[in-house]
């Protein structure tokens, strides 16, 4: 269902350059839709390879560059930003902070026949695990008080306690383990090349069924409308093709306009990317054109890294890109939507927050994806009816 979903919304997106395309003429022949389909999935194709051709190494050059790189501005963030502020917050709220009452010392055990009072034992505990465990897994600490402090004695445990590690068979030779090593290693890097081959294979062939399911319904869309129109009876047929009207008036905002308000926000985000000199620039240009086609959480989700990465530059380098993303909204929010989208595309946005909160619920990423295009046809469905009662009410039937 999910494939017939995205490959409706394909083809919604195509429709209009298909029916532009299939009245062109070239000398005496004739384009048509089949044509035009054909030449639009080749030019698809083509802008997808070159993309990947062109992008493609500058893209894995900066994902790798950000792996590599990630513990270093991991590490100067929370240096230059993140401690600070931790010891703001602490001084702000230490006058607030209850005083806590000194716990009194541990009891100490009597001490043992034969030993001074001041090699009194308290305790022999194991350290319990942390990074350093494998260096300390065959010690011991004896606890015991000097003076006003207390002291922790390392011990070593005696052969053929349970912490000892096992001592290997004399009897395998390290060939032997080495091909047990190698034969263990090579399951499971078998496996994962199944895993990702499987996935590859998974998405290339959904990718293929989307436009293969699109396109047999660019080819002929009036032959499925005129099939939707004879299951009702005669009387509705002029109503259904009223509600098609409205739909698609409010769905082409919803569809196409969020697509080209994505291609703006992306680019003009790179833009202010590359003048203010943030690293990985490109990568966060794609990720904020990607992210915006999905409405308000898009914006949220694209900006983090964005900002976390400016902080790793200079501060001002991060308020300036506050500034900048705050400023594309403005333009966002009065001038491209009004223009690309119209008045019939409003949606309010509570109501949108509502639709992607349930399709992300319902679908994950894919339903958010869809959440706001289907609210959309609902809202489009429920004014129609809406339309269709005030007119039987004023008529009086």
């Amino acid at each position: 269902m999910v494939l017939f979903l995205l490959a409706s919304l394909f083809a919604y997106v195509l429709a209009p350059l298909v029916r532009r395309m299939s009245h062109w003429q070239i000398g005496r022949f004739h384009l048509g839709r089949g044509t035009s389909i054909l030449i639009l999935y080749a030019v698809f194709l083509l802008v997808l390879g070159l993309s990947g051709r062109l992008m493609g190494p500058a893209l894995g050059k900066e994902f790798n560059h950000l792996l590599k790189d990630m513990p270093s501005l991991l590490v100067s963030l929370e240096k230059n930003y993140l401690v600070p502020l931790d010891n703001t917050l602490q001084d702000w709220l230490k006058p607030f902070a209850p005083e806590e009452p000194e716990s009194p010392a541990p009891p100490l055990k009597a001490p043992m026949d034969g030993q001074a009072q001041t090699e009194q034992t308290v305790d022999t505990v194991t350290p319990p695990p942390s990074p350093w465990s494998p260096l300390l897994e065959n010690y011991t600490f004896q606890i015991r008080p000097q003076g006003e402090g207390w002291v922790a004695s390392p011990q070593r445990r005696k052969a053929g306690t349970s912490a000892e590690k096992p001592e290997k068979d004399p009897s395998v030779s390290p060939l032997q383990r080495l091909k047990g090593a190698l034969g263990t290693n090579m399951i499971q890097w078998a496996d994962m090349a199944r895993r990702q081959v499987a996935s590859v294979a998974s998405i290339v062939f959904n990718t293929f069924m989307v436009m293969m399911i699109a396109a047999f319904i660019l080819v002929n869309p009036k032959r499925i409308n005129l099939f939707i129109q004879n299951l009702l009876p005669a009387a509705y047929h002029n109503d259904y093709w009223n509600w098609l009207k409205g739909m698609d008036e409010g769905l082409s905002g919803v569809v196409r306009g969020q697509i080209i308000i994505a291609l703006l926000n992306g680019a003009l985000t790179g833009v202010g990317l590359f003048l203010l000199s943030i690293p990985f620039a490109f990568t966060l240009s794609i990720i904020a054109t990607l992210c915006s086609v999905i409405p308000v959480f898009g914006v949220l989700i694209s900006s983090i890294p964005i900002v976390v990465l400016a902080l790793t530059h200079s501060l001002s380098s991060a308020l300036l890109m506050i500034g900048w993303i705050l400023g594309i909204h403005f333009l966002e929010g009065n001038f491209f939507n009004p223009k690309i989208m119209g008045d019939t595309a409003k949606i309010h946005p509570a109501l949108i927050v509502l639709a992607l909160l349930v399709g992300e619920h319902a679908g994950g990423m894919v339903g958010a994806l869809l959440a706001v295009p289907v609210y959309s046809i609902l809202q489009s469905t429920f004014f129609f009816f809406l339309q269709s009662a005030e007119k039987l009410e004023h008529s009086g039937t």
